[in-house]
């Protein structure tokens, strides 16, 4: 089992009873993962997804490692213009990196 999904699903297992939902339909995801964690599993995903390192997918968009590195432990937020880079590194859309993504039931 890979350290982010199983970082996934202690988050899923810890949040699962969290009943501060808008609606009772959806829950409200900035309450209980802000979009720094959002754009962080996400990254880390997609990342792993086309088998790059941390520091060949910063070569590709310009960025330094360490930088890469702080986005995807959430501990510093990307700009747009950093989303937009990663994103075009990545061949996906920007949206793609902070799309919330819900548990299937």
């Amino acid at each position: 089992m890979t350290v982010l999904f199983r970082a996934s699903l202690t988050w899923l297992r810890a949040n699962r009873n969290d009943r501060s939902w808008n609606d009772g339909s959806e829950p409200s995801f900035t309450r209980a993962m802000d979009l720094k964690e959002v754009m962080a599993v996400n990254l880390r995903r997609l990342r792993h997804g086309r088998q790059l390192t941390q520091e060949e997918l910063a070569d590709r968009a310009g960025l330094s490692a360490r930088y890469v590195g702080g986005i995807e432990r959430a501990k510093v937020s990307a700009s747009v213009t950093v989303l937009g880079r990663l994103a075009q590194a990545l061949d996906v859309e920007p949206c793609e990196l902070i799309r919330v993504t819900r548990p299937r039931r």
